[in-house]
């Protein structure tokens, strides 16, 4: 999936309700980022303790990882 269609898939989805940010870094604590750095996709994941997960990868791959997240937190009711 590229960032063009994980925009049209989400657009009727409150993703700020989510803390879920597309297209820019975010530093809210139990959130979730999804921006270009240079040449790579990153998807960053701040927790509720404050710890920082990242993963780096290839347009789609980010992209598709970012859609799991964000239906994952619509199905548990987020």
């Amino acid at each position: 999936m590229t960032y063009q269609q994980l925009l049209e898939k989400t657009k009727d989805i409150d993703l700020e309700k989510l803390r879920v940010f597309l297209g820019m870094r975010s530093n809210l604590i139990d959130s979730m980022s999804l921006y270009r750095d240079g040449d790579e996709w990153v998807e960053l994941h701040i927790d509720d303790m404050q710890h920082t997960f990242e993963f780096r990868g290839t347009e789609e791959d980010v992209c598709e990882s970012t859609y799991m997240y964000i239906r994952m937190k619509l199905e548990l009711g987020y």
